[in-house]
């Protein structure tokens, strides 16, 4: 937290933290304190919208999170941790239809390895419980 606290202008800073907050320590609120930062320093980037939407959907607050994510993608339609933030709120309200179709497209817009497997990941969970213990992935 003081680290990205230095340097609010490099929001890559806080992507790491944020996810630390988020998937590994389960503190969400320290989550949203980090993506608001970001997002006070960068209001009108596709990041920060997809960073703050993310803690928001960590937090429960889906009705934000889908307007920050959907602005994050209507400023950057090729942000794959849009896509896959995207398909997590989708997958939270119940809609996995759509939701896969966010994940297929985080997975075919990913850059980097670790968002692909966890778009791959997430994608695997919903064909599980749809159809059983086979997987389906196309």
């Amino acid at each position: 937290k003081d680290i990205v606290s230095t340097d609010p202008s490099d929001m890559e800073r806080f992507v790491r933290p944020i996810a630390l907050a988020i998937n590994h320590i389960q503190k969400p609120t320290e989550a949203l304190e980090l993506a608001r930062k970001v997002y006070e320093n960068h209001p009108n980037t596709a990041m920060g919208h997809n960073l703050l939407g993310w803690a928001l959907l960590a937090n429960g607050d889906f009705s934000q999170a889908r307007e920050h994510l959907t602005e994050a993608l209507a400023l950057d339609p090729e942000l794959a941790a849009a896509h896959l933030n995207k398909g997590q709120l989708l997958e939270e309200e119940g809609t996995r239809d759509q939701a896969l179709g966010e994940y297929q497209t985080a997975m075919d817009l990913a850059k980097n390895r670790a968002m692909n497997l966890s778009a791959i990941r997430r994608k695997r969970g919903i064909m599980k419980s749809k159809w059983g213990t086979g997987y389906r992935v196309h």
